[in-house]
């Protein structure tokens, strides 16, 4: 008897495979997709080699069309994008801190910091509410409050509140259209189990609706696996002990 299949629970990339039968080391999961995820495959395109002497063809060539997922993911890590959209990611240069303050925070947590701009100090809790005798500032590092959410740098001379977005993490884009090449795995809540392209040329694009987040609208568009001397495009997981 056929199964149903309904709502995703999980979607992930992989690298492409070296087996059919072996999927890839680790897949990555994208989390956050808003609503609409999709998978779709045009009718493939059909060539009829006609004949002289009779009404219906002799033959009709069929040529097959690439399955896509449309997806918008929402929920990211800057560090996420590289791997699907390529450009660079570079992490946070700061430190967070409770305070940049000359007074000791009365509350903190073991591994708490506060930097004592007077003093020139970074402070580190070794205990709840306890703080060690400090150590030196170190010239051109930053610091993140999270008392006010600014950032604070430290120049060998003063500490001082900074608007340079130096010291935040960020992602630079490709600077160009930019494709990628991953295996993609649907794992569905019941019926079949998954269903995986073996090869997906993935592309993404920013956009924002009124009210909505930063997404990227991305589609995955499958190509022929060859592997030795066999080919194939997807595959589709039965459940097991069903």
């Amino acid at each position: 008897m056929g199964k149903t299949t309904v709502k995703l629970v999980d979607f992930e990339y992989g690298e492409l495979r070296t087996s059919f039968n072996t999927p890839p080391a680790t897949y990555t999961k994208c989390q956050g997709l808003l609503k609409g995820f999709a998978i779709a495959q045009d009718d493939p395109d059909a060539k009829e080699i006609e004949s002289e002497l009779y009404d219906s063809p002799w033959d009709i060539i069929y040529t097959g069309k690439p399955i896509k997922m449309t997806f918008s993911l929402v929920n990211y890590e800057l560090s996420e994008l590289p791997p699907l959209f390529g450009g660079t990611y570079t992490a946070a240069s700061y430190t967070s801190v409770l305070a940049v303050t000359d007074t000791a925070p009365a509350t903190a947590a073991i591994g708490d910091k506060y930097v004592a701009p007077t003093a020139k100090k970074l402070f580190t809790a070794t205990a709840a509410n306890t703080w060690d005798t400090g150590t030196a500032l170190v010239s051109a590092t930053a610091y993140y409050s999270k008392l006010d959410g600014k950032i604070y740098v430290y120049d060998g001379t003063t500490v001082a509140e900074s608007d340079t977005d130096a010291y935040n993490e960020n992602y630079m884009d490709a600077g160009t259209v930019f494709t990628s090449e991953h295996e993609w795995k649907v794992t569905f809540q019941r019926g079949f189990q998954s269903f995986i392209v073996f090869d997906g040329i993935t592309v993404g694009k920013t956009t924002k609706a009124a009210d909505g987040a930063l997404a990227y609208e991305v589609t995955v568009t499958s190509k022929t696996l060859k592997i030795g001397t066999d080919t194939h495009i997807y595959k589709i997981l039965g459940r097991k002990g069903v």
